[in-house]
């Protein structure tokens, strides 16, 4: 398939993928009027009847209303239908992170995954690695190892439990698409999930590569999806706080 087409497809999908979640924020603070059904006294009644003959419980008949009570009572049915999508966006982004990158004029676009081995009580030294696969004809892959480091906004203690905070990141990396080679400083922000073993850190990160070759064009590129990565292997930093 064309590479043009490809990135058209790929840009479709992140929009839609927006507009999904954007959607499934929405209905979350302003919910959206349901099927509803009208619960008349007589059908009230019907259902304190069947309470009385199948479980004998008083604790069940309160949860309807005397039948003398003639005002209505509605309840919501089924569910918001976009959280199957959005979970679905979730899981891609989990896996699979969209890329753009401005090189030679010309825009393309991709998919990428970062990796990293992070150190300290939070994890906050990390050592990570990324690929990158483009949608084009040429110099498609993408490798990238370096240093990172993640400032977090919220002054949260050691923990072995998960904990949560706004992070901006900056770091440096070797880059190399195996005829090229460049160094890509690079920052990012989002919003983690960690302690000192675990990092799942969905965020937004801006790179600009210098090539190496001053004749090669340097590259800008833009992501976003979740980084997930392991911390302390193998070294206990006797955390007893709960």
């Amino acid at each position: 398939m064309n590479s043009k087409w490809l990135n058209i497809i790929l840009l479709l999908f992140v929009t839609g993928g927006i507009l999904i979640v954007c959607n499934n924020a929405y209905s979350q603070v302003f919910p959206v009027l349901r099927t509803r059904e009208v619960m008349t006294p007589e059908r009230c009644n019907q259902r304190k009847e069947f309470s009385d003959r199948f479980s004998g419980s008083s604790l069940l008949n309160n949860n309807f209303k005397d039948t003398n009570d003639t005002e209505q009572e509605t309840y919501e049915r089924g569910g918001n239908p976009t959280k199957i999508l959005t979970y679905s966006l979730a899981a891609f982004l989990y896996i699979f992170n969209p890329t753009f990158l401005y090189e030679n004029n010309k825009i393309n676009s991709g998919i990428t995954k970062e990796i990293s081995l992070g150190f300290g009580y939070f994890g906050e030294y990390r050592i990570a690695f990324e690929y990158s696969f483009l949608f084009r004809e040429l110099r498609m892959n993408h490798f990238r190892i370096g240093f990172k480091y993640d400032n977090l906004t919220k002054n949260i203690q050691p923990s072995n439990i998960l904990q949560t905070s706004g992070v901006f990141s900056y770091g440096m990396s070797y880059f190399t698409d195996l005829s090229n080679h460049g160094l890509s400083p690079e920052m990012s922000y989002g919003y983690s999930i960690r302690n000192h073993k675990i990092l799942i850190y969905p965020h937004i990160k801006l790179r600009y590569t210098y090539l190496f070759d001053e004749y090669k064009s340097n590259i800008l590129d833009f992501s976003f999806g979740i980084v997930v990565g392991i911390a302390n292997p193998f070294i206990d930093l006797k955390i007893r706080r709960n």
